[in-house]
C-alpha cells in the first residue's frame, strides 16, 4: 500500500511539473532532428524553447518554423530589420533562407540530451501502448513481491464462523 502511494506521489510530481513548465513558463518541447547545430546540439536531444516578444539577436539560438522542413533550431547569424538570417553550428555557410520574425516560435533556454528520442517514441501509438503496458506490469509485479499478501482471518474476529 504504501509503495502505491509512493509511485502514486511520483507520477503525479512529474505531471505537475510538466503542466508548470508548459503553461506558466512557456516552455516548449522541440525535438532535433539533425546534426547542423553539433556539437552544441545533438541529433536526438530535444531543447525547451521559450516565446519572446522581442527580436533575436544574433548568437542566439531559435527554433522557427518553415513550410517545408517544419520546425528547425539554429543560431542567428545575421539580423537586418525584419529579416532574419540563421546558420547551424555545423555549417561552413548561412541557411540559404531568411527568417520572417512571425516565423519563430521561441528562443532555447536548455537542452535535454537524447530525451528527443523518448519524446518521438511517445508521439507514435506503439509507444504510448508500450508505455501503459510497462505501467501496469509495473504495478502487478509490485503488488506480486510487495503486496501486502493473503489476509487471514484471526480466532478475535467476530465477523468469522466458527
Amino acid at each position: 500500500m504504501r509503495g502505491r502511494t509512493v509511485v502514486m506521489l511520483v507520477v503525479a510530481m512529474f505531471l505537475g511539473l510538466g503542466a508548470i513548465t508548459w503553461s506558466q513558463l512557456g516552455l516548449r518541447p522541440y525535438v532535433v532532428r539533425t546534426g547542423s547545430m553539433s556539437p552544441t546540439i545533438q541529433p536526438g536531444d530535444a531543447v525547451l524553447g521559450v516565446a519572446t516578444q522581442t527580436h533575436p539577436r544574433p548568437g542566439e539560438v531559435i527554433t522557427f518554423r518553415l513550410p517545408a522542413d517544419g520546425f528547425v533550431t539554429h543560431r542567428v547569424h545575421a539580423v537586418s530589420g525584419d529579416v532574419i538570417r540563421t546558420k547551424g553550428d555545423a555549417n561552413r555557410t548561412a541557411d540559404p533562407w531568411s527568417v520572417a520574425p512571425e516565423q519563430v516560435v521561441g528562443t532555447v533556454r536548455h537542452t535535454l540530451p537524447r530525451v528527443g528520442y523518448l519524446l518521438v517514441y511517445l508521439q507514435q501509438p506503439a509507444g504510448i501502448g508500450s508505455l501503459v503496458t510497462a505501467t501496469v506490469a509495473l504495478f502487478l509485479a509490485w503488488q506480486l513481491f510487495f503486496g501486502t499478501g493473503p489476509v487471514r482471518p484471526s480466532a478475535a474476529d467476530p465477523t468469522t464462523a466458527a
